[in-house]
């Protein structure tokens, strides 16, 4: 090789490495570097919206997604009369979009998520220690307050939804 194709290599190899780089650093930084409004601002702009206060909300999910090459926030969070659901603009706060789900028949306190993991657990027929939970979370299907239950035991996934105020196995899947 002369030295002219080793120049020419040399650098074609660190502009690949170079722009390799740029690339995965910019996957890392924070949506309000980036111009975008925070996750906890997202928060606030969907309670404030609702009119509930941060200690009577339970927060199910807050993801910065792009929707439509739209870069929005989707926000759940639940209290103990209802599920809400938030679509906010990342770039200026904007709600996009707003559900509010009735929850039904709700009196009393929620069995808990160590309830829940124990429950799924006996009814799998394993010990807490013989599994590795991927997933404890209070959320709302069909109007009523759920643990979502998932763990895994060797190459099998275990997932179940379980009544938060009774305890009773509603759903589960292997």
């Amino acid at each position: 090789m002369t030295k002219t194709m080793n120049k020419k290599l040399f650098t074609t190899v660190m502009s690949v490495t170079l722009a390799a780089i740029i690339a995965l650093f910019t996957l890392y930084i924070p949506a309000e570097a980036a111009g975008n409004i925070s996750k906890t601002k997202a928060k606030t702009i969907a309670l404030k919206d609702a009119k509930v206060k941060k200690k009577n909300a339970v927060f199910i999910k807050a993801k910065l997604e792009k929707d439509d090459g739209i870069k929005q926030y989707d926000i759940e969070f639940i209290t103990k009369k209802y599920k809400y659901e938030y679509e906010i603009k990342a770039k200026n706060g904007k709600i996009l979009d707003r559900d509010k789900e009735k929850i039904k028949n709700y009196k009393g306190k929620d069995i808990g998520k160590t309830k829940a993991k124990n429950i799924a657990l006996k009814d799998a027929g394993f010990k807490k220690s013989q599994v590795e939970f991927t997933k404890c979370h209070l959320d709302v299907e069909h109007h009523i307050r759920i643990y979502e239950v998932e763990f895994i035991k060797g190459i099998k996934e275990y997932e179940y939804d379980i009544n938060a105020k009774t305890g009773k196995i509603l759903d589960k899947d292997t």
